[in-house]
């Protein structure tokens, strides 16, 4: 069964300030599984690159446990970390790809971001753009 492509989804993040994990989307409850097919982060704050200080987003998969969210899975690899001790710097109003693990979400599900920064680091804001495909179609 396909896929059919859905409206991209942006979801906005004032700066955090320190750590934290905030669910954004909830995939719609009907009309089969939803998938992310691409997803980037926008930040309005230029950053250079370092050791000392610097953010990393990383997009999760909650479920609902009844009344309580409950993670999932992993959507995303993180991105902006840090690899051998230096982060990248990030340019002001430029895309930037998250490296996709897992695209499925079950209708229902929600996606929340992560913002794990070290240091100080102030993005003052930073936007995340989801491109979604519903399916496979379910036939009520």
């Amino acid at each position: 069964m396909a896929y059919r492509p859905e409206n991209p989804v942006t979801l906005h993040l004032a700066d955090p300030g320190a750590d934290d994990t905030q669910p954004k989307w909830r995939a719609p409850s009907y009309g089969g599984d939803t998938a992310i097919v691409a997803a980037y982060a926008v930040i309005d704050t230029a950053l250079v690159a370092g050791t000392a200080d610097m953010f990393s987003l990383t997009l999760l998969r909650y479920s609902m446990s009844g009344t309580v969210l409950t993670l999932a899975g992993t959507i995303s690899k993180a991105l902006g970390a840090a690899v051998s001790g230096t982060a990248p710097g990030w340019v002001a109003n430029q895309p930037y790809a998250f490296t996709i693990n897992e695209a499925a979400l079950d209708a229902g599900d929600w996606v929340a971001v992560k913002y794990d920064e070290t240091g100080t680091v102030a993005p003052l804001n930073i936007d995340i753009v989801l491109e979604t495909a519903k399916g496979p179609q379910t036939l009520v």
